[in-house]
């Protein structure tokens, strides 16, 4: 009998299971439900609901055991956009290293809307 892996999308602990998950599995490290959606190999957080399988009803609490008749474990652990932390920092990383260098760059000389600006001041300072 083939054994049924599945790995915490919390906490990264594996369980397995000797036949179907039980709806009322939980992660022994992190006690989070392990039948919901978050574990299930169809869920997709970029679709409406959230579901690659069409004829699945729909579940509002994904974190949260439920009774869905398609669910299959994903079987590794997914990188919601929520939880990855290391793509948030190279994404500031990414702007922080190019707003420096975009302000070095205009500290150092002025562009053609700053001296539009300053033309027009000395134009009309005397109605100011």
């Amino acid at each position: 009998m083939l054994s049924k892996t599945i790995i915490c999308i919390h906490c990264g602990a594996e369980e397995s299971f000797s036949s179907t998950i039980p709806r009322h599995a939980s992660c022994t490290s992190c006690h989070r439900d392990l039948r919901s959606c978050l574990h299930c190999q169809y869920f997709d957080e970029r679709l409406a609901n959230q579901c690659k399988e069409s004829q699945a009803e729909r579940v509002v609490e994904k974190e949260k055991a439920n009774f869905c008749g398609y669910f299959v474990p994903h079987g590794e652990r997914l990188n919601l956009v929520g939880n990855d932390s290391s793509a948030s920092k190279e994404w500031e990383q990414l702007f922080k290293k190019s707003s420096v260098k975009n302000e070095a760059e205009s500290s150092s000389r002025p562009t053609e809307i700053d001296k539009e600006f300053s033309r027009f001041f000395e134009k009309n300072k005397e109605k100011l």
